[in-house]
């Protein structure tokens, strides 16, 4: 069973974020569908994210991947 999900994240800019997400999802099996980001100020800014993606047959299901994120 295919399962889509959205992340919302808020955090203190930094370099890297996306990245790590993006690779946090990809070696889960997931594809990202859609991903928008912005900052208020890249030197001490707050940065926020939304990403739409999918996890196909075999993957976990989104609910399984909140608790590993945290980490």
């Amino acid at each position: 069973m295919t399962a889509e999900a959205r992340l919302l994240i808020t955090c203190r800019d930094r370099p890297g974020i996306v990245a790590a997400v993006s690779g946090f999802l990809h070696a889960r099996g997931a594809n990202i569908l859609a991903l928008d980001q912005h900052t208020t100020d890249p030197e001490r800014g707050c940065f926020f994210m939304r990403v739409a993606f999918r996890v196909g047959d075999g993957g976990p299901e989104p609910a399984e991947l909140e608790p590993a994120f945290g980490r």
